[in-house]
């Protein structure tokens, strides 16, 4: 399935990143709607909250909101706000590589905003794979930087190193 996936993505992406920017479209307007009505602010401070909390409540947030010390490295920004379980990493996981793998889009100028995104790649793979694959972003680093090897889905392969052999277990695989 893995193998189909990752064959099948540069057919799929297009599809993919439409149907993202509309999925975006509509979670912006329904935002927008929901904020016109007393229960929709309080169904939208309910969601904003984790991310306020952590702002508020972590002495990352803090640093980042009132300056109390010096500015947090990017690495202890993103392990604040990494996601903590399992599906929720997944989601994360394909969604970085579905960003790394639309620089196919543009054909000659794809390979270079992969300048940009390979450090931001890196340092989000670091944060939420540190522990299980210690290498992982080094990877993800070099696969982004190099031209055409964008079609290598790292992050969700350093998802797979971290939690495959217990979802085969829990599958009786």
């Amino acid at each position: 399935m893995g193998v189909a996936l990752t064959i099948g993505l540069p057919v799929f992406l297009p599809l993919i990143l439409l149907g993202l920017v509309a999925g975006l479209t509509m979670l912006i307007a329904s935002i927008i709607l929901a904020l016109s009505s007393r229960a929709g602010r309080v169904k939208v401070e309910g969601l904003l909250d984790p991310v306020i909390r952590k702002l508020t409540h972590t002495s990352t947030g803090q640093q980042l909101l009132y300056e109390t010390g010096p500015r947090p490295s990017p690495l202890r920004v993103a392990k604040t706000f990494a996601p903590k379980g399992k599906w929720e990493r997944l989601v994360t996981s394909i969604v970085l590589d579905v960003i790394g793998c639309s620089s196919y889009l543009l054909p000659v100028l794809g390979e270079m905003t992969d300048l940009a995104w390979a450090p931001l790649f890196a340092v989000c793979v670091h944060a939420m794979y540190s522990e299980s694959s210690p290498y992982a972003h080094y990877v993800g680093l070099i696969e982004e930087l190099l031209p055409f090897t964008d079609i290598i889905p790292t992050a969700t392969l350093a998802w797979l190193r971290e939690n495959g052999a217990a979802l085969a277990k829990a599958l009786h695989i």
